[in-house]
Parts: C-alpha cells; structure tokens; sequence
C-alpha cells in the first residue's frame, strides 16, 4: 500500500511580522534621534552599518518563525526556515517506534511541558522517536 505524502507549513501571524518591522524602524529611529540630539550626525556608511546591524538580526529571525514538516514514503524531515534553513533533521521512517496524535496546544503552559519533556531539538524521546 502506497503511502500519501504529508506536507505542513506553519508560520506566525501576520501581526507577528509587522510588529517586527514597526520594531525595525523604532530602533533605527532611535539610534539617528539620539545621534541628532548628542549633536552628532551619523555619516551614510554609519547610517548603513548601523541599519545592518538592525536589519540582518531580524531577516534571521523571521526565517527562523517558519517551519515545515514533510513526511514521504521514506522519511520525517523538519525544517525551519523559510528562505534558508536554519536546522533540518532527517528521520527514516523505519526508525520511528511509534506515533500518536497530539491536540494543537491550547495554551502556552501545555506547549512549555511538551517542549520541556521531549528535551532539546536533537533528542530522540519525543512523540516521534528514533529507535536510536
């Protein structure tokens, strides 16, 4: 019997976003407000480095807030990152022991102790567990 592929993508609201990039703004705001009131005005290449420093955190970021599950024939994968991948992890489906369905977390309190209890991303006692 040939199994279907599975594919899910999960991604934050797009508030998430946005506040981040109101965030963005409010703090290159403030670093050209404060050079201004100290009577000192940033040169273009400060201005760039300065926006860099801002900006190349934040782009990390929002590509982290993104993950995607795949299961094929073969394989488990995990992914976060949208763009580029930030961490993927590989799992042979004849490794899994055993899988159960889990309800969407209702509230942040039960999210922390299923995190908690499964460790850290590498560990192999989580819902899906290797038999390594």
């Amino acid at each position: 019997m040939a199994t279907q592929p599975f594919e899910e993508r999960q991604a934050f609201h797009w508030i998430i976003y946005a506040g981040l990039l109101l965030t963005l703004g409010g703090m290159f705001a403030a670093v050209l407000t404060a050079s201004a009131v100290n009577g000192e005005s940033l040169d273009p290449g400060q201005r760039w480095s300065t926006l860099a420093w801002i900006v190349f955190p934040c782009l990390i970021a929002v590509n982290v807030l993104f993950m995607r599950t795949r299961v094929d024939g073969h394989e488990l994968v995990v992914q976060f990152g949208y763009c580029f991948p930030i961490y993927r992890k590989r799992i042979p489906l004849q490794e899994i022991r055993r899988a159960r369905v889990v309800e969407a977390a209702a509230d942040i309190a039960a999210f922390c102790a299923m995190a908690l209890s499964c460790g850290s991303l590498l560990s192999t006692r989580c819902a899906l567990s290797p038999t390594t």
